[in-house]
This record gives C-alpha cells, sequence and structure tokens, in this order.
C-alpha cells in the first residue's frame, strides 16, 4: 500500500503537470485543454487537530473527448501513409515548440499515449493535441529539450515500423520503403 505522504506527492504532482498543460493550451492550439482539475479529498482523520486536514484521495482533470491517440494507432497497427506522417509531426512539433515559446520548457513526457488525436477520419487532418507533460521537478537540468528530440525520433519509428524502437541501427526496410523516396 503507498503511504500517505507518498500518495499526496503523487496527487500534487498530477495537479501540477495539469497546471503547466493548462497553462500552455491557452496559448496553443497543439496542446489538450484542461476545463477542469481538482483534487479529491477523502475523509478527515479524527485524530488530527486541524479542522482543514484531509486524507488525499485522488485528482482528476478533465479535458475534450479525443477518439484515439498515437498508443491506439501502435496497438492496432494501423498504416501511416507519408501524408499521415507529415502532418501528425508538423502538429507535435508545433505543440513542443509553443511549449518552448509559452513556458520555456519541453514536454519531457512525451510518449503514444500522451498524443491525442479527434476530429477527423483520417489522420492526415486529425486535430492533434499534447497532454500530461512532464512534472518540472523531472526535467533534466542539462539538455531538456533533447530528450523530446529522442522521443520524437521512437515515435516516428514506431509509426513506421508499427512496433516500439528497441535500440540498435535502423537500416533499409520495406516499411521504410513504402513511404517512397521521401521515406527512405
Amino acid at each position: 500500500l503507498w503511504s500517505e505522504n507518498y500518495l499526496r506527492y503523487e496527487i500534487d504532482a498530477f495537479l501540477l503537470r495539469h497546471k503547466t498543460q493548462r497553462l500552455l493550451a491557452k496559448n496553443s492550439q497543439h496542446w489538450a485543454p484542461v476545463h477542469n482539475l481538482s483534487a479529491i479529498k477523502g475523509e478527515v482523520p479524527a485524530e488530527t487537530p486541524y479542522p482543514h486536514a484531509y486524507r488525499a484521495a485522488g485528482a482528476y482533470a478533465v479535458t475534450d473527448k479525443h477518439e484515439r491517440s498515437l498508443q491506439t494507432l501502435l496497438d492496432t497497427h494501423v498504416y501511416v501513409s507519408n501524408d499521415d506522417l507529415r502532418h501528425l509531426f508538423t502538429q507535435i512539433i508545433t505543440g513542443l515548440l509553443d511549449a518552448r515559446k509559452h513556458a520555456r520548457r519541453p514536454h519531457g513526457n512525451l510518449k503514444p499515449a500522451n498524443v491525442l488525436l479527434s476530429n477527423s477520419a483520417t489522420l492526415a487532418s486529425a486535430t492533434v493535441h499534447l497532454t500530461d507533460p512532464a512534472a518540472d521537478g523531472a526535467l533534466p537540468a542539462k539538455l531538456p529539450f533533447e530528450k523530446d528530440l529522442h522521443d520524437l525520433g521512437r515515435l516516428i519509428y514506431a509509426l513506421v515500423m508499427r512496433r516500439p524502437f528497441d535500440g540498435g541501427t535502423i537500416g533499409p526496410s520495406k516499411e521504410w520503403k513504402a513511404l517512397g523516396p521521401n521515406g527512405e
């Protein structure tokens, strides 16, 4: 079981991440808006002398409905065309640049589940929203934007190859050739 202190730490970190996301969404159409954000208070411990004390119970954030994420595409092995990749990564990179411009920070937690897609039957015209940035304290002090670049490369590889990047050298393959001369 988690200790009360650990649970409160995780809840506070969740709230801070989503406050950052709310700020980013106000300045960028490429970040998922946060409409509501709140901690859920549990019962008041009977032994406490503090009238406003409570046990941490959880937290939630409310955003727009997104039909899928990049993780959904990976889980269902969807074929991603050159046009799809260009559109998706133009939107993702624009969101990352907006975070750098408006908050002077990287995403820091870029993974397939944190890239949300909606409002389109085709990937080449989907609305792309970033979500769940890393907490400020979790960002590396040195070269904080470098991790986002590595994560972008991993996302591209995963979408093209339909499997996560497992390290090593990336060589020619039928998947890269299927993208045509721009994908090779």
